[in-house]
């Protein structure tokens, strides 16, 4: 609870610049706004409308709200009452099955300890699905994620000892079950959003050392601390996990070699755990977003460094080279940066909690011109179709061979596919009916390795 304050005390002396490659695509309005402000969290895009949550609204606590990423058709779908839920910006994010979308806020609901809501994206249907008690946990933090039957979260306190829980429940509101009391040395106040393999849950938390990394079962059995940061390689693990290439990769927003965060990754049993890169402020100190992966670098956010000592967003392979400072941060705009990037097209997409016109916080982009998508320019060499699609697709090549793969890639760089490249053929089809709609990523790479192309999916 301590770290989510001091966080918010340091960003808040940081903002962006409006130099080329940064634009503002909306300005909240002030202090109280009936329309919200203050947003933070990580956006979700649905391949029309981004979605978000923000304070303020018609009882000042908080509301749900949708806008396209050209900054127009800005509408708020939910007002917050505190009995439905309060202040929903805690760093919670959106999940969707295709018709609802669902998230949590901080406070509010029966007990005051925060409720799992879901909602329609057109703003109807919004229902509270459960109020927590303190005893099942309160202050749920990060966001929810879909494994099976279920959806899984955290809670930063409550719990048997105060210091949190992981819990699942059923979409419908059912089914609410305690899996896991954190306890201290397996981690405490957890703030993330958990990652899922397909065998085991993923998460970080305070507690431990210096902080932990640890996975336990849907179920909740085997529960397991893989790791201890002890300072010099991280401390305050601050990150949603995302797995590239069997590592698991993360950032923790103090420790290392300079004490100023590092990039990290580990492998899911434990084992190769390696600091990737040491910030030294002069690149960027403090990184605090979850990493976001394009199928060839890893991208994030500093919450100090860089030219201007305020931060920066950055690039890294996975194999922790070319550490490059992408854009540093500055006081100009009066912007402060919070929640995680997605990238849609060329551009980032993220939210500042203060600045912009109004002094109400910001939805800014940030075209990345260095790299980003390796789109391929040679229609004639990889063709995907239908693109929009609804369930299948095709991807047809000349120049692909056999033994090489294709690699699929939701928004948050999580890899949620991957198909063997058919011998002999110069067309394969692939099926992601049972994901969500919106933005995935394509890559295709060769037996040997190598990158041969990629590009960007919608699924209507």
């Amino acid at each position: 609870m301590k770290r989510n304050f001091l966080l918010l005390i340091i960003m808040g002396l940081f903002c962006f610049t409006s130099r080329a490659q940064f634009s503002v695509v909306y300005n909240f309005l002030p202090l109280g706004s009936d329309s919200g402000y203050s947003p933070e969290g990580t956006l979700y895009y649905d391949g029309t409308y981004l979605y978000g949550t923000a304070g303020g609204g018609t009882d000042t606590v908080g509301v749900v709200y949708r806008i396209k990423p050209d900054g127009s058709a800005y509408s708020v779908l939910h007002n917050f009452s505190w009995t439905d839920g309060a202040r929903p910006q805690q760093h919670n994010v959106f999940t969707s099955d295709g018709t609802y979308l669902y998230g949590m806020t901080g406070y509010g609901g029966a007990h005051d300890s925060g409720i799992v809501y879901r909602i329609k994206p057109d703003g109807s249907a919004f229902t509270d699905l459960h109020d927590f008690t303190g005893k099942d946990g309160k202050l749920p933090t990060g966001g929810l994620i879909f494994v099976g039957a279920y959806l899984y979260g955290m809670t930063e306190l409550g719990g048997t000892s105060g210091d949190g829980v992981l819990f699942r429940i059923k979409p419908d509101g059912s089914g609410d079950t305690v899996l896991h009391n954190f306890s201290g040395p397996d981690g405490k106040e957890p703030l993330e959003t958990l990652f899922y393999d397909g065998t085991y849950l993923y998460g970080t938390a305070d507690g431990g050392t210096h902080g932990v990394v640890f996975r336990i079962k849907p179920d909740g059995t085997g529960d397991t601390v893989l790791h201890n940061f002890i300072n010099t390689d991280g401390n305050g693990p601050s990150s949603t996990l995302i797995l590239v290439g069997g590592y698991l990769y993360g950032t923790a927003l103090h420790g290392g070699k300079y004490s100023y965060g590092v990039v990290f990754r580990i492998k899911p049993d434990g084992t190769g755990d390696t600091v990737l890169h040491n910030f030294n402020k002069t690149d960027g100190s403090g990184p605090f977003s979850s990493l976001f992966y394009d199928g060839t670098y890893l991208y994030g956010i500093t919450i100090g460094g860089g030219s201007y000592d305020q931060g920066e967003i950055y690039r890294i392979n996975p194999d922790g080279s070319g550490d490059t400072v992408l854009y540093s941060i500055d006081t100009t705009n009066d912007c402060t940066p919070q929640g995680g990037l997605i990238k849609i097209g060329s551009y980032f997409y993220g939210t500042g909690s203060l600045g912009g016109t109004h002094n109400g916080g910001v939805i800014f982009k940030y075209g990345d011109t260095i790299t980003g998508i390796n789109e391929l320019t040679n229609a004639n060499e990889v063709r995907v179709y239908p693109n929009p699609f609804d369930g299948k697709f095709t991807i047809e090549s000349s120049v692909v061979s056999g033994q090489s793969s294709v690699e699929i890639y939701n928004v948050l760089g999580e890899q949620i596919a991957k198909s063997q490249w058919p011998l002999a053929n110069s067309r394969m089809q692939i099926d992601l009916s049972d994901k969500p709609t919106g933005i995935y990523f394509y890559r295709i790479i060769s037996e040997k390795g190598d990158f041969i192309a990629s590009g960007k999916l919608i699924k209507e």
